[in-house]
C-alpha cells in the first residue's frame, strides 16, 4: 500500500499534534505531583523561583513604591492557593511554568536566568500580546500577584491610601459647622 502525498501530510499533522499534546501533558503533569518547598503548602522550589522573578520584575520598587517583599508575598500567595479551589491552584502554577517555558523558547534561557531588562521585556510582551487567551491567562496570574502586593504592609501607606480612619496629618482641618 502506498501513501499519497495528502495522506502523508494528514497523518504527519496528526502525529505531530499528538506528540505536542502528549509532551505538554507530560511536561505539566509532573509539577502537580512535585513536593512543595519547605515551609509552604502548594508551591514547589521551581515555582517559587519563577514567582520571585516575576514579583521582582512587576514590583521592583520604583517611583516611591516599595519593592516586592518576597518574605511576605511568597507565603501569602501560597496560603491563598492552598485555600482556593483546585482549578485555580493548577492554573496559577501552570502559568508560572508557561512563563518560564516561554522564555526558554524565545530567549533560550529560563525566565529566572534572564537579566532584569529582558525579564521586564518578556513581562511586557505578555501584557501586550494580541493573542487573547495568552493575555487573559497572564492577567489572571497578575491579578493574584497584584492583590497580594497591595496587601503588603508598606504598599498602601506608600500610595497614601489608608483603611479606616486616616492618620492625623491627613485629616481635614476642623472648621466648625453644624453640630460643633
Amino acid at each position: 500500500m502506498t501513501l499519497t502525498r495528502r495522506q502523508l501530510l494528514v497523518r504527519g499533522t496528526f502525529a505531530t499534534g499528538g506528540l505536542l499534546i502528549g509532551g505538554a501533558v507530560l511536561r505539566y503533569a509532573t509539577f502537580l505531583e512535585a513536593a512543595p518547598k519547605a515551609g509552604l503548602r502548594m508551591l514547589t522550589d521551581r515555582e517559587v523561583d519563577i514567582l520571585k522573578a516575576v514579583l521582582l520584575t512587576c514590583f521592583p520598587g520604583a517611583e516611591g513604591m516599595p519593592p516586592a517583599d518576597l518574605e511576605y508575598l511568597i507565603p501569602a500567595i501560597d496560603n491563598f492557593l492552598w485555600h482556593n479551589d483546585p482549578e485555580t491552584r493548577s492554573l496559577f502554577r501552570a502559568m508560572l511554568h508557561v512563563i518560564d517555558d516561554h522564555a526558554r523558547v524565545f530567549h533560550f534561557s529560563r525566565f529566572v536566568d534572564l537579566d532584569p531588562e529582558t525579564q521586564a521585556k518578556e513581562i511586557r510582551a505578555w501584557e501586550l500580546t494580541p493573542i487573547y487567551l495568552k493575555k487573559a491567562a497572564f492577567r489572571s496570574c497578575k491579578l493574584i500577584i497584584g492583590m497580594h502586593y497591595m496587601d503588603q504592609p508598606d504598599v498602601r501607606p506608600a500610595m497614601g491610601w489608608y483603611l479606616g480612619c486616616s492618620p492625623p496629618h491627613l485629616q481635614p482641618p476642623h472648621a466648625g459647622g453644624a453640630g460643633v
